[in-house]
């Protein structure tokens, strides 16, 4: 080691100045000593690389091999059957199988004034019927138009007839009569019968009623309950022919029929609007009207009864719109 004569920093012997410093340690020293200096071994002889016999050039590569494409094979699909529309129920409690024969009237020379289009249950037109100039009769046999498989038709159930060119609605001998939709205030007798949803209701004044109680021919007059207050007639349910149900008292000047609202409610009868009609008194007159209802107020027809183009005309389980 060689120790700074100035500020006393250990240097290696082969250190010329001082780390501490910077003093010439030669100078102030003198010379380190020959066998003190460190050997340094000479730097390796260089040699020269080897020659490298060059590398064979690759083969080209060849493209990968083109595969041919598939042929295609276009595939044929069975077309499908056409789906059948959802059947939607109307006011008949049945669906009896259609007649779709026309009038054969319509075939014998006589010119048609009129038609009848049968409405299916999914509401769209079905078969049409021409109306001859005279008579046409509707039944379930024996009729102009037939409706076999219709069990709520009589066999000659009513008949359309033309008088100039005022077309006219008559019922026939029959269990269920036929119906009408009404489409503007009709007036009730006492004994009329409407239908609202599958409600078949019978309208009754009570003092027919009660007048019907009387004895005849020296009988003893029937004993019933005391007529409440304000109560002038009934609404009957018909759940049979000549079978009541449920009796409703009407009472007031206006009482409305639904399902939800109303003075008389049906909740179970889905057919019937939430709002669907409503009876009224006018002094001694009563009339009936519907309400803008989804299914119609269809009523009871009587006796020969004029209808007018756009009708629609229930009997039995098929319903018909007039055309003219």
């Amino acid at each position: 080691m060689r120790v700074c004569p100035f500020c006393g920093t250990d240097n290696e012997v082969f250190f010329r100045f001082c780390l501490g410093c910077g003093a010439d340690l030669d100078d102030a020293l003198g010379p380190p000593d020959a066998d003190a200096a460190p050997t340094v071994a000479p730097p390796p002889a260089k040699t020269r690389p080897k020659a490298q016999r060059p590398k064979p050039a690759p083969e080209a590569l060849k493209p990968p091999p083109v595969e041919e494409p598939l042929p295609t094979t276009m595939v044929r699909r069975a077309p499908a059957e056409p789906m059948e529309p959802s059947p939607r129920r109307r006011l008949s409690r049945q669906t009896p199988e259609r007649n779709k024969r026309a009038n054969p009237k319509a075939g014998s020379g006589q010119t048609a004034q009129g038609r009848l289009v049968l409405i299916l249950e999914d509401g769209t037109d079905g078969a049409v019927y021409d109306l001859g100039p005279e008579t046409t009769v509707i039944g379930r046999e024996g009729a102009d138009i037939n409706f076999p498989h219709d069990d709520f038709l009589a066999p000659r159930h009513a008949q359309f007839s033309y008088g100039g060119s005022q077309l006219t609605l008559e019922p026939l001998e029959s269990t269920n009569g036929v119906f009408v939709q009404v489409s503007h205030e009709v007036e009730l007798r006492s004994g009329d019968v409407f239908r609202i949803g599958q409600e078949l209701l019978c309208f009754e004044l009570l003092g027919d009623v009660i007048a019907g109680r009387g004895g005849g021919d020296g009988a003893a007059s029937e004993i019933g309950s005391p007529v409440p207050e304000g109560a002038w007639g009934r609404l009957g349910q018909l759940v049979a022919p000549n079978a009541w149900g449920a009796v409703y008292l009407l009472g007031g000047s206006d009482i409305y029929l639904g399902r939800e609202r109303g003075d008389i409610t049906f909740p179970g009868d889905g057919f019937v609007s939430g709002l669907h009609a409503v009876v009224m008194q006018r002094d001694d007159r009563y009339f009936l009207k519907d309400l803008g209802s989804s299914n119609g107020t269809y009523f009871r027809l009587t006796r020969s009864t004029p209808l007018r183009g756009g009708a629609l005309v229930l009997a039995g389980q098929q319903l018909f719109r007039v055309e003219r």
